[in-house]
């Protein structure tokens, strides 16, 4: 795999047939996958969503 350097994945999970294994692949690790249980209660946790995003400092990106 080639990975973005410090970039932050975050995996939703939306409905009650999450594969929580997909999304921990897909966001690396357990405290940046957010799983709802379905579409009305998603923006009850875009705050959520938005601090696990934005939380942390950036130095660098790398493409390779």
């Amino acid at each position: 795999h080639a990975f973005i350097k410090d970039v932050r994945v975050i995996a939703v999970g939306i409905g009650s047939g999450i594969d929580q294994p997909t999304l921990l692949s897909i966001a690396r690790e357990k405290d940046q996958v957010v799983t709802v249980g379905g579409f009305s209660e998603l923006a009850d946790e875009m705050n959520t969503i938005k601090s696990k995003a934005c939380s942390g400092k950036f130095a660098s990106v790398a493409t390779n």
